[in-house]
């Protein structure tokens, strides 16, 4: 009788839950993978990374200058530039620069030069927020104010 309790009980509750903390085990690996994946890619700041570098804290004007540079080049005009204070997480090896920007452009231009951020060679930069207005006249021609991460290296190589 025992013997068929416990089989019950086994096949009922603890077989699927089993089967489930599996499946979730699974989850846990693939996201940590992602994450150590991540943090190297972080951490190796100053060494290439494909064509892609960190900048040091020194370096932070020729962010500013890749971006705006880039940023022209697509057709953005740029009305406004303030760099915030760079801060360091703890415990991570980067410092993160906030950058609030205000542009204008038309749409297009715009969404392609937003789309584009990721293809710079010498940047991390993640799109904090941003408020996108139309102009009053032309509707295509908009106005956005967005606050940029820059990822600098919290490490001096000498450069």
């Amino acid at each position: 009788m025992a013997a068929i309790v416990f089989f019950i009980l086994y096949t009922v509750i603890y077989g699927p839950l089993i089967k489930k903390a599996g499946g979730k085990y699974s989850e846990c690996v693939s996201v940590e993978k992602r994450v150590h994946e991540a943090r190297r890619l972080i951490e190796s700041a100053g060494k290439a990374y494909g064509d892609m570098v960190l900048m040091t804290e020194k370096e932070s004007a020729v962010a500013i200058s890749d971006l705006t540079n880039h940023g022209n080049k697509m057709g953005v005009n740029f009305i406004s530039i303030t760099p915030g204070d760079i801060a360091k997480e703890p415990g991570f090896q980067y410092k993160i620069l906030p950058i609030e920007i205000v542009v204008e452009a038309k749409d297009e231009k715009l969404a392609a030069f937003m789309g584009s951020l990721d293809e710079l060679k010498r940047n991390i930069i993640k799109i904090k927020n941003f408020d996108i207005v139309p102009d009053k006249f032309d509707r295509t021609y908009l106005r956005a104010k967005f606050t940029l991460e820059v990822y600098l290296s919290a490490r001096d190589f000498g450069r």
